[in-house]
């Protein structure tokens, strides 16, 4: 049976339900509902209204959708509607983007592929975890918190898993995506301090919430330098997207195995219940019997 899957953080999850990383992940599941390097800041924050009079002109059909989905918070409304088995999430957009403060305890993704439009411009307001780490960490719980009571509300009965995937530096041919980004005066990261950030972000999910977990700090990853998003340090090679689907399948495995032996215990409990019933049943027969004998015999001798 083709699982349901709600889709919620960056490529590191987004794209192992991609056929060009997982040719055949279909076979075992669906993506009905997603956001896409969408903040928790954001996404627990109030709708703002679509910008219909942005000049969107050169964006893709993509871009479009993922401003949309930013801006008007469709998912939560989504994962309501759609029958969704599993919400999968990462937290990679909480270490690599700032958040635009709107004011109102209400933050917006500041993504750069937005960066010219006037709604965007006009913001000035930004934090971020690694310039602001306590302040951005304390309204991140916050967001946390709300998420995960909005999902017991909502969609209680949804498993809800964390993908712990990290940031990586090592590529393929032995050179770093450190190297290969500053020889282009590209950004840099400081990869082990941001995965340590991300250790605290996950940590307090982990501690806090029933999810269950796609551990993929149990293996090192090489990242693809011909990768057909391009080099970058979450972009890995085969082999990690390969693991995170047989993880993944293996989870589906689990649980389904644990709601066959919810339901056995079920009919053996009601089966136990009925025999139960049955007998007091009969006894209620065989009393009421004894009693109606025992009239008619009263009444044969009187």
């Amino acid at each position: 049976m083709v699982k349901k899957v709600a889709v919620m953080g960056s490529c590191l999850t987004r794209d192992n339900f991609n056929s060009k990383f997982n040719r055949n992940y279909k076979m075992f599941f669906e993506v009905v509902a997603a956001t896409h390097q969408t903040s928790m800041l954001s996404l627990m924050s109030e709708p703002i209204n679509y910008l219909e009079k942005e000049n969107l002109e050169g964006f893709r059909d993509f871009d479009k959708w993922q401003l949309r989905q930013e801006l008007n918070k469709e998912f939560l409304q989504l994962i309501t509607t759609k029958e969704v088995d599993y919400l999968i999430m990462d937290s990679w957009v909480e270490l690599y983007y700032s958040v635009i403060n709107l004011g109102d305890g209400n933050f917006v993704s500041d993504n750069p592929k937005f960066k010219n439009l006037k709604f965007f411009k006009n913001q000035h307001s930004k934090i971020n975890i690694l310039q602001n780490t306590d302040a951005y960490l304390n309204i991140w719980k916050e967001k946390v918190d709300a998420f995960f009571a909005y999902t017991q509300e909502h969609i209680p009965n949804v498993k809800i898993i964390l993908n712990q995937s990290r940031f990586g530096d090592t590529m393929e041919n032995g050179t770093t995506m450190t190297d290969y980004r500053k020889k282009r005066n590209f950004k840099m990261i400081n990869v082990e301090k941001l995965n340590r950030l991300w250790d605290i972000l996950d940590d307090y999910i982990i501690n806090n919430y029933d999810v269950l977990v796609i551990d993929m700090k149990e293996k090192s990853y090489l990242l693809d330098e011909n990768h057909p998003w391009g080099a970058f340090y979450v972009y890995y090679s085969k082999p990690f997207y390969d693991d995170f689907l047989h993880k993944l399948i293996k989870i589906d495995e689990e649980q389904t195995l644990l709601k066959v032996n919810q339901l056995r215990q079920c009919v053996v409990g009601f089966e136990k219940s009925n025999a139960d019933l049955e007998r007091k049943l009969m006894v209620a027969q065989n009393s009421n019997i004894f009693t109606r004998l025992k009239n008619i015999k009263n009444k044969m001798i009187n």
